[in-house]
């Protein structure tokens, strides 16, 4: 454990220090050091297991959606700046970035699962007729697709 506590701080002054390209080139090497650290030293005693941080807890729902929305909310000018509410002031921008990041992507996240809940319901003899029911939706607007089609040559 003291091992993973001296390889954390070395990663944070070594690795984490590091110019963005330079960082980007160790990441994937670099990036478990922490986090392993931080598991190891939260589970040395009984009373550090009892206790979690909610943050990683709710963040880590969202993973999917984060992942969908940080090209649409968060980053800006082809994904090579964060997005700017007011200008000069950078620190503010990235906090209120961050809260409508959040924000959105925790919505989305309540819609993904309200939409799931309707489109694969737990009852199987809903989900077949939910199922029969956007099947015939697909064969609805292909006939009339079709029939359009049929029209326009």
């Amino acid at each position: 454990c003291v091992v993973w506590v001296g390889a954390a701080i070395w990663w944070y002054r070594g690795p984490f220090q590091e110019s963005k390209g330079a960082y980007n080139l160790g990441n994937a090497f670099f990036a478990p050091i922490p986090m392993i650290a931080y598991i190891l030293v939260r589970n040395i005693s009984a009373e550090g297991r009892r206790w979690y941080s909610n943050l990683p807890h709710f963040l880590g729902k969202l993973t999917l959606e984060s992942y969908l929305m940080q090209y649409h909310v968060w980053l800006s000018n082809n994904a090579s700046q964060l997005l700017t509410i007011v200008p000069g002031y950078p620190l503010i921008n990235m906090i209120l970035a961050t809260c409508l990041f959040v924000c959105t992507s925790h919505r989305l996240n309540y819609l993904t699962l309200s939409l799931r809940g309707q489109l694969l319901p737990d009852n199987s003899q809903k989900c077949l007729t939910g199922a029969a029911g956007f099947l015939g939706t697909l064969l609805f607007y292909r006939i009339i697709g079709g029939a359009l089609q049929a029209t326009n040559a």
